[in-house]
């Protein structure tokens, strides 16, 4: 692990002044470097051999990476607040009624447009991946359960990571989604057909090749 994903990983963890370096015992003479904090979760950093070289030199990284979190946390709290700010920003012109565009300044009003293209290209291509995506749980062989189960979670991730591509608004979600399973009625799903039997090949037993 490298600085920048111990940060990371740090930052994910909501990491606070309780945070210290410690082992966790593994099966097979293994150990397992944590991060341990109270109140917030924990997190997992590398494996080890128990007593190793290697495992003493990762102990004291991490624990150097820490102390250097903890002395920049000031900046990076910041930097957080300056995006959620202008994410929030970019949020409210995507919102902005046509009216309310029509009265800005032109390079705000520019700003607003060349934001609203940005977001449909990423909504066409969002729809293009869902809507495959759902038409290939509709493989010939599934009856209508497992259909309506397997698109159902497709959807339910898609909503999960929507948000970790930058800024939507809701109407950006459910729009994606409506269309997209009006668009899955009209696509073919991966192996949703059979292969025509002409496709198929006769092997005996002894010709497979493994």
């Amino acid at each position: 692990m490298n600085k920048t994903k111990f940060f990371e990983e740090m930052k994910a963890c909501r990491v606070n002044a309780t945070a210290f370096i410690t082992i966790g015992p593994r099966n097979g003479g293994k150990t397992a470097l944590v991060m341990n904090q109270s109140g917030a979760p924990n997190a997992f950093l590398s494996m080890h051999k128990d007593g190793s070289e290697a495992m003493k030199k990762a102990w004291d990284k991490y624990e150097g990476w820490l102390k250097e979190f903890f002395m920049t946390f000031d900046e990076i709290i910041e930097e957080e607040h300056a995006q959620a700010i202008e994410d929030d920003r970019e949020v409210q012109m995507l919102l902005a009624e046509s009216e309310e565009v029509g009265m800005m300044e032109e390079e705000e009003k520019k700003e607003v447009i060349d934001l609203t293209h940005e977001a449909a290209l990423v909504m066409n291509e969002e729809i293009d991946r869902l809507s495959q995506e759902l038409a290939d749980r509709r493989c010939y062989f599934y009856n209508a359960d497992q259909i309506h189960n397997g698109q159902q979670a497709v959807i339910a991730r898609y909503k999960r990571e929507a948000f970790d591509h930058g800024p939507r608004i809701i109407q950006h979600i459910l729009k994606v989604i409506v269309i997209s399973r009006r668009l899955t009625l009209k696509k073919v799903g991966y192996m949703e057909v059979p292969p025509p039997p002409s496709k198929l090949v006769d092997l005996d037993e002894y010709e497979i090749p493994f």
